[in-house]
């Protein structure tokens, strides 16, 4: 099964109610991609793209396969960042022992959660890229 989420909202509310409901149904997520603010890059250089890279302590292993399908698939630079992972949708899973990682812009979004956060400043090849990361990290995982 697969589930796609969007949205987030102040508190996390849908996904921990989701996430406690998979695990009490007993139902497993085999991986929780969470794609948080993935439109943004400042610099119009492609080569010096760059994608954060956020896991928890159940799945390391998850951040070192996304990093290996970027240098592979994607040709975004990883940076594995921890920073911040309590404030992301799949914190929920991750408390629920669901293996989680998600992937962040890692440049500075101005526009982060204000009323300048439209699609006019996205950049869309950035985002075609990270989606497509998590793409193959859903292909390539167990």
């Amino acid at each position: 099964q697969f589930v796609a989420c969007a949205a987030e909202e102040v508190g996390l509310f849908g996904s921990f109610d989701y996430a406690a409901k998979r695990a009490y149904s007993g139902r497993p997520v085999s991986i929780m991609i969470n794609n948080d603010m993935i439109a943004n890059v400042s610099n119009p250089n492609m080569l010096q793209w760059a994608v954060k890279i956020k896991h928890y302590s159940n799945s390391e292993e998850l951040s070192e396969n996304a990093s290996a399908l970027c240098r592979k698939y994607v040709k975004l630079t990883p940076v594995i960042d921890t920073s911040g992972i309590k404030r992301s949708d799949s914190y929920s899973f991750f408390l629920k022992n669901f293996k989680a990682i998600y992937f962040e812009s890692a440049s500075t979004d101005y526009n982060y959660h204000t009323i300048g956060d439209l699609a006019i400043e996205c950049n869309f090849n950035y985002c075609k890229l990270i989606t497509g990361l998590s793409a193959a990290m859903l292909v390539h995982s167990d």
